[in-house]
């Protein structure tokens, strides 16, 4: 089965294994990303994501 989601809301990465966890299944993969700190000598304070929400949907 995959599942996807589009929110708004911050991600609870342990409460959506949770949620999908079957005992039938035989894996689970979950992808999460992490932003450096630094990019071309730079620091990194921060990043922002934006969407055209009728399109990402």
């Amino acid at each position: 089965m995959i599942t996807a989601r589009l929110t708004t809301e911050p991600i609870d990465a342990n409460a959506l294994l949770r949620e999908l966890a079957h005992d039938e299944d035989g894996a689970q993969e979950l992808f999460l990303g992490v932003v450096r700190n630094h990019h071309q000598g730079r620091e990194v304070l921060r990043i922002d994501y934006e969407a055209y929400e009728p399109m990402a949907l």
